[in-house]
C-alpha cells in the first residue's frame, strides 16, 4: 500500500473519531442539562413529576458582595439518595468568585454538599448552578448552611455568611 493511500485512511479514521466524540459529548451535555431542571429569569419554575418547585422572591442573603435567592429544591429521575438545591447567586464584587456551601445540614444532620461543577461567577453576573445534598427530599424539612464567596484566582475568602436556613415544606 502506498504512503499516499495510508495517509487518506488515517485522515478518514481521524475524521470519524472526531465525529463520534462530538456526538458523544453532545449527548452527555444534553443528559446533564435535562437532569438539572429548568428555571427562567422571569421568576417562574417548571416542576416536573420529580421536582418540588418552591420559588421565593425574598433574598436569603443580600449584602455588598452578593444577593442570593432560593429558587427550588428538586430530585432527578434515576438518581436516588440526593436532592438538588438551586439558588440564584449574584456576584456584586469586581472579582471572579467561586461559591460554595459550608457547615451544611439537613434537618440538623451535618452533610457534605456537592456540586457537579464548581460554581464560578464573573463580576456582575449570576449563577443558578444547583448544589447536591445527600438525603431524601420528601423527608427533608429544612436545609441550613453558610454561603462562602472566595476569589477564584487567589482563593482568598471574600465573605462567609451567617447561617442561612431554607424551609423546604
Amino acid at each position: 500500500m502506498s504512503k499516499e493511500k495510508q495517509k487518506k485512511k488515517l485522515s478518514v479514521g481521524a475524521r470519524l473519531t472526531i465525529i463520534i466524540c462530538a456526538i458523544g459529548i453532545g449527548v452527555c451535555v444534553g443528559i446533564g442539562i435535562s437532569m438539572v431542571g429548568s428555571g427562567s429569569d422571569t421568576g417562574e419554575t417548571q416542576a416536573g413529576p420529580d421536582q418540588v418547585a418552591q420559588l421565593s422572591t425574598e433574598p436569603l442573603l443580600d449584602n455588598e458582595f452578593a444577593t442570593v435567592t432560593f429558587e427550588k429544591a428538586f430530585t432527578a429521575s434515576g438518581i436516588d439518595g440526593v436532592f438538588y438545591l438551586q439558588m440564584k447567586m449574584e456576584n456584586k464584587t469586581d472579582r471572579e468568585v467561586w461559591v460554595y456551601l459550608d457547615s451544611a445540614s439537613v434537618d440538623g444532620a451535618m452533610v457534605t454538599p456537592m456540586s457537579g461543577v464548581p460554581t464560578v461567577i464573573k463580576p456582575g453576573k449570576y449563577s443558578t448552578n444547583p448544589f447536591i445534598l445527600p438525603g431524601n427530599l420528601d423527608d427533608a424539612n429544612e436545609v441550613s448552611f453558610k454561603m462562602v464567596y472566595t476569589d477564584n484566582e487567589t482563593s482568598e475568602e471574600i465573605f462567609r455568611s451567617e447561617e442561612i436556613t431554607v424551609n423546604l415544606k
